[in-house]
Order: C-alpha cells, then sequence, then structure tokens
C-alpha cells in the first residue's frame, strides 16, 4: 500500500466520522423543533 493510499483512508475514516456527527446533529435538532429557533445567519455559517 502506498502512501497516498493511506491517506486516502485515513481521510475516509475522517469523512465518515464528521458525516455521522451531522447527521446526528441534525436528528437532534429535529427531536427539539419546538424549542428551536431557526436562524438564516447561522445557517449560512
Amino acid at each position: 500500500m502506498s502512501a497516498f493510499e493511506h491517506v486516502t483512508a485515513l481521510w475516509s475514516f475522517v469523512y465518515a466520522l464528521a458525516l455521522t456527527h451531522l447527521l446526528a446533529r441534525i436528528a437532534e435538532f429535529i427531536v427539539a423543533r419546538d424549542r428551536v429557533r431557526f436562524s438564516g445567519l447561522l445557517a449560512l455559517g
């Protein structure tokens, strides 16, 4: 396995963890939607 393949595998794990974290936070926002107010400025950020 070359160095490029190792780096690519590492980035795939990082991407998977970040995507999992993002989806978990979106699910928490959906559950708590009565307490959360939408902000366009924060969504843009």
